[in-house]
């Protein structure tokens, strides 16, 4: 309805594992990947990683600020662009980092890894 967020889910068979995977492969299971590749059937969905060992493309978060009359783009510009949602400012990064490093690059761009609540 009017002035509240969609709820959109997309997993893929078998997803979440979350909780239960993490405790019989005792690798964390904290975050969300989109899958792509083989087999084609699953290209879209998402799907639990361990991305504490894995390394995922990833996506940057950076809030605008409302209250500033010309809004400039919160990042550099890139091939590919910023996606716009609301007041949110969202990059696409497919450099293959672990959780950590993709952590530390949002910050030096001053954003945040994007976390889906």
């Amino acid at each position: 309805s009017k002035g509240k967020d969609g709820m959109y889910v997309n997993w893929g068979p078998g997803q979440p594992t979350g909780y239960q995977a993490s405790m019989l492969t005792r690798t964390p299971m904290n975050c969300a990947v989109i899958l792509h590749g083989n087999p084609q059937r699953n290209t879209g969905y998402w799907a639990v990683k361990g991305c504490d060992e894995e390394k995922h493309g990833y996506l940057c978060q950076k809030k605008k600020d409302v209250s500033l009359q010309s809004q400039v783009n919160p990042f550099p510009p890139s091939l590919t662009g910023p996606l716009q949602y609301r007041n949110i400012s969202y990059r696409i990064l497919q450099k293959p980092l672990d959780w950590e490093g993709a952590v530390h690059l949002c910050d030096t761009l001053n954003a945040s890894l994007t976390s889906i609540q």
